[in-house]
């Protein structure tokens, strides 16, 4: 079986699924998807959290939980999810205060 979005049919796809039955019919994963599929090249995880969240009160602790939960649902790993996000977040917190 191919995890390619080419060999999903149009009408299947996580974009057009959504277009097509509303954003609610989406599973977590295919909403995921269908954010990430909205950023430009060269953004982050990181970036997407800054932007949703870094402007509020306490904007680097929710940027590191949004990202890291962006990174957790793709990676599934804890480990790998502390190395990647926590290499950038924490050392951004400690820098806010």
């Amino acid at each position: 079986m191919s995890n390619l979005i080419k060999d999903i049919a149009n009408c299947e796809r996580p974009y057009e699924k959504a277009i097509l039955n509303g954003i609610e019919t989406l599973t977590d994963a295919e909403l995921l998807a269908v954010i990430l599929r909205t950023g430009t090249n060269h953004e982050s995880s990181i970036d997407l959290a800054n932007k949703i969240a870094g402007w509020a009160a306490g904007g680097p602790a929710k940027v590191a939980v949004i990202s890291s939960a962006l990174c957790g649902m793709v990676s599934g790993s804890s480990v790998g999810n502390t190395v990647t996000t926590g290499s950038v977040t924490i050392p951004m917190m400690k820098d806010t205060g």
